[in-house]
């Protein structure tokens, strides 16, 4: 998109277009064309022409230059970056945005011969890590320096006061890719992690409480989809992992490396269209490694009861009253309350029923998600956003005895937790329920630089 004298200027599939100001109409500029298959950004050259990058089938960036009515080829760009966006200011550069392909990102300086409508030459990378650039007529430039400041995901715990009380693994290329899972007896965590610009990184680490440093790599592999909980004894993480088939295998993995996993379930993989599997279709063991709770192949809800000694039971339908299809009952640990999540678009609502049967069901909140049991059964613990800029963890009560909550949800903390430091919706509850283990992520405020005569700036840059 861009700016011409008659209005608004559009790249896409069908070529570009006008549209006025009035916003009335569009004026065709460029048809599409066999060669490429979707315009991205477009700019106007002095006296009319312009200059626009196109896409092609084999995913290639070309640089076209349409003047008196034809579109010339000028160079294919090379494949370092997607080059969403080109920027030109008057001079003898164009400058390139390569978008945010993690560390491909940055800003390109490629040679430009305005009055020959030419460009020779190797194309430069001249300011790596820069994002969201704008120039302006004159040839300033304005960019967002993402090399110097990068987002910082640290696992910590948390008190009942939202107060951030310890880390338990710090920032790393390694992010965390889903809920961190307590152990039963405490001692240990869970979690997930992956590397966001490196394909099929992910990785479930083991970490000692009671020994800080280097956690125990207890799984590695691009089927590795997420951590339902531990067996009872806290030596075995159930995991899910898909298949080739789209299912998912259930498996418990001993902490003790030398023994082979334990095949417990192949479980349905409820799959959206943008966001892959559902969050609320996953695999889910309660607080003590008690119940196992999965959606089976044919799409009902299946219970898993799992020993002390680790022994495990026949699936055992859970019947919720057709309340909600296809979504994982997250179980209490005597599993007799379920606490539901249905999704509908983008927002989201969390009940409470009695099993069996659903027959007596509570609304606990809307855009809810995350729900985790304490480990007695009688406190239920749901992330909640409750406006465009503000989300709490809340808290409800819970009778087991009468099946029901004592009262309204409440909030026990903000996830805010200072400037650009936020606590993300993913979070376990220690045994004891006075702790919480959640992912902060400290986002540094961005650094803007302004480079005030980019031509100039890259022609110093080169000699």
């Amino acid at each position: 998109m861009g700016w011409g004298p008659e209005g608004v200027v559009l790249g896409d599939r069908d070529g570009v277009a006008v549209v006025p100001a009035s916003g009335n109409g569009r004026r065709p500029l460029i048809e599409a064309s066999d060669e490429w298959r979707a315009i991205t950004s477009v700019v106007f050259l002095p006296g009319g022409d312009l200059l626009f990058l196109a896409t092609t089938s084999a995913d290639e960036v070309r640089l076209y230059v349409h003047a008196a009515g034809v579109s010339t080829l000028l160079r294919t760009l090379p494949v370092t970056g997607s080059f969403p966006r080109i920027f030109y200011a008057g001079g003898n550069w164009l400058a390139l945005d390569s978008g945010s392909r993690g560390g491909d990102r940055g800003l390109w300086a490629v040679p430009f011969d305005a009055a020959a409508r030419r460009s020779e030459g190797d194309p430069i990378s001249v300011i790596p890590g820069a994002g969201s650039p704008t120039v302006s007529q004159e040839g300033a430039l304005l960019y967002a320096d993402y090399e110097i400041f990068q987002s910082e995901y640290e696992l910590v715990w948390v008190n009942r006061s939202g107060e951030v009380q310890g880390i338990v693994r710090a920032s790393s290329d390694k992010r965390p890719g889903g809920t961190p899972v307590i152990s039963p007896d405490g001692e240990r965590v869970a979690v997930l992690v992956v590397d966001p610009d490196v394909a099929d990184s992910e990785e479930l680490l083991v970490y000692e409480f009671a020994a800080p440093g280097a956690p125990v790599r207890l799984y590695a592999g691009a089927d590795l989809e997420s951590i339902a909980g531990w067996f009872p004894d806290s030596q075995h993480v159930v995991v899910s992992l898909t298949t080739d088939s789209g299912d998912l295998r259930i498996v418990g993995l001993p902490l003790a490396g030398g023994d082979q996993p334990l095949d417990i379930a192949v479980a349905r993989a409820v799959r959206t269209p943008r966001r892959g599997i559902a969050a609320g279709s996953r695999p889910q063991v309660s607080p003590g490694g008690e119940r196992l709770s999965y959606i089976d192949a044919a799409g009902a809800a299946q219970e898993i009861a799992i020993s002390p000694a680790g022994a495990l039971s026949d699936p055992q339908p859970i019947s919720t009253g057709g309340l909600v299809e296809e979504v994982n009952p997250v179980l209490s640990p005597d599993g007799r309350l379920a606490a539901l999540r249905s999704s509908a678009g983008s927002a989201s609502s969390l009940t409470l029923t009695r099993l069996p049967g659903g027959l007596s069901t509570f609304p606990l909140g809307d855009n809810a998600r995350s729900p985790r049991w304490a480990a007695g059964g009688r406190e239920l613990f749901f992330h909640q956003q409750v406006s465009a800029t503000e989300s709490a963890v809340m808290l409800v009560g819970i009778d087991p005895e009468a099946g029901r909550p004592t009262g309204a949800p409440s909030a026990l903390f903000s996830t805010t937790v200072g400037p650009g430091q936020f606590l993300l919706s993913s979070f376990d509850v220690a045994p004891d329920g006075q702790r919480f283990l959640m992912t902060l992520l400290r986002q540094p405020p961005t650094r803007h630089v302004l480079i005030e005569d980019f031509d100039a700036w890259v022609d110093a840059r080169i000699r």
